[in-house]
């Protein structure tokens, strides 16, 4: 009998984490013990010999190893095709890349944190994406959401999802404001084996292109939505909330769900850019922002959860269940967290902004803290993804955190919030990484989070009365 691991499974192995398999149809990475590993070694299909003979600790790791999918058996040879042969890659495991490909944009959206279309991130040049394809590659990053500005508007775009599709990278997400989504569009990424999500915007019915900076915003992101719809491309959606738009977010979720949108993440602007201009005419409060959550919940289930729904940190639930968590909130209170990671996200996914600087997330590209980092293809991605501050950077644990925040330190809150997110703590600060998320903060203070699950709980039962 052959063991051989299936097609879709590459044998990979990163500085820290040699023992791994990526798995090319669902692109996510699993990692292995070494025992275990040594028997996805034994799987290559070319050596015959009865799993019985093996020790018994490996017969039950084998006998897992099929059952989960990953080993099949044979009655023939059959060698491990050329790109399943173990690779290793010497710089430190990150799962995706969030990529702006350029600064430019076709709208003038007020909360706009790079401040588009006058900002000055601009674009690389053609090659200088290449290299950076090349970096993403030589370090084993097969997953990447393309970003901007508007990536749509660069007029090499197909050429850098054709760099991208030969270096075996596969694309997850477009992030873009609709405006040029065609059928012609999504034929011809279709046309190259992708099928990313469509990730866009729509802040609200009636006010979109006030936001947006643009008459008939609106009218051509619902068109957008439609086309993804007919053409069989999932789409997810992300709406601004402010003082003119907050009580229209029933309409635009239902209207969203009508256009088979698959999820919406509602969320304050952040006050950077073209936003902090006008937040103090505009913005809502944070108490404002979360009692209109609390709002939003209740109509949410009162309308059968018609689409998977993100407010913020303070509500998630998916689509037709009553089962919702509260991201806002990290740990319990257990000692053994202090070395979990203080920012999960930034420790997984790597962001590149239009003009090369590898950052741990899109909120810092318009902070001076963006300054401290090295820029691609300057600096090899290697580098960066080894010793360097970066690394230095998204490496740090909650215990590091406590240890320069005496305040969180000592805060009853302090493992349900961890400090809250880094990137809006900066935003609100400037530059110190360590400062508190004025949001998660006034949340877990102002006992939020018991608010969300108490007007939560009384709409499920409502519900199912």
């Amino acid at each position: 009998m052959y063991y051989r691991v299936k097609d879709n499974f590459l044998l990979r192995g990163w500085k820290l984490l040699p023992f791994a398999l990526y798995d090319s149809d669902s692109h996510k990475t699993h990692f292995f013990d070494q025992k275990t590993f040594l028997v996805i070694l034994k799987c290559g299909g070319e050596r015959d010999f009865e799993a019985k003979k093996l020790p018994p600790e490996d017969q039950h790791r084998l006998e897992k190893l099929l059952k989960r999918g990953i080993v099949e058996k044979m009655y023939r040879p059959r060698r491990l095709n050329k790109k399943q042969e173990y690779k290793f890659f010497p710089s430190r495991y990150m799962a995706q890349a969030q990529w702006s490909i350029t600064g430019r944009c076709n709208y003038k959206c007020r909360h706009c944190f790079m401040s588009a279309p006058e900002a000055k991130f601009g674009e690389l040049c053609f090659d200088e994406m290449k290299k950076i394809v090349n970096e993403l590659k030589k370090c084993g990053i097969y997953n990447v959401s393309l970003t901007g500005g508007e990536p749509l508007v660069r007029n090499d775009f197909f050429e850098i999802v054709d760099e991208l599709s030969k270096a075996d990278i596969n694309i997850l997400s477009i992030y873009t404001n609709g405006s040029l989504i065609t059928a012609d569009l999504l034929k011809k990424i279709r046309s190259k084996n992708l099928r990313p999500k469509i990730h866009m915007s729509y802040d609200g019915k009636g006010f979109h292109d006030w936001i947006r900076g643009v008459e008939g915003a609106q009218e051509a992101v619902i068109n957008a939505f439609k086309i993804c719809q007919k053409m069989g491309f999932e789409t997810t959606a992300q709406m601004c909330i402010h003082k003119k738009n907050k009580d229209v977010f029933c309409k635009t979720m239902l209207e969203l769900a009508k256009l088979g949108c698959k999820r919406l993440k509602v969320s304050p602007a952040v006050s950077l850019g073209n936003w902090s201009k006008i937040s103090s005419e505009y913005a809502l409060s944070t108490k404002q922002v979360y009692d209109c959550y609390l709002e939003y919940i209740k109509q949410f289930f009162e309308n059968k959860m018609p689409i998977s729904l993100m407010l913020d940190g303070c509500f998630l639930c998916e689509k037709k269940s009553v089962r919702y968590s509260i991201p806002y909130t990290k740990h319990s209170n257990r000692v053994d967290y202090l070395q979990r990671s203080v920012c999960g996200h930034a420790r997984n996914s790597l962001y590149i902004s239009p003009d090369g600087n590898v950052l741990p997330c899109v909120v810092l590209s318009n902070t001076a803290f963006k300054n401290k980092f090295a820029k691609i293809p300057n600096t090899k991605l290697e580098e960066i993804l080894n010793d360097s501050y970066y690394m230095k950077v998204i490496d740090y644990r909650l215990k590091d955190y406590f240890e320069r925040n005496s305040e969180c330190a000592n805060c009853k809150h302090r493992f349900l919030c961890g400090g809250g997110c880094r990137g809006l703590a900066v935003a609100n600060c400037g530059s110190n990484y360590f400062s508190k998320d004025l949001a998660a903060c006034f949340f877990f203070k102002n006992r939020y989070h018991e608010k969300v699950k108490s007007v939560a709980e009384t709409a499920i039962k409502k519900l199912n009365s």
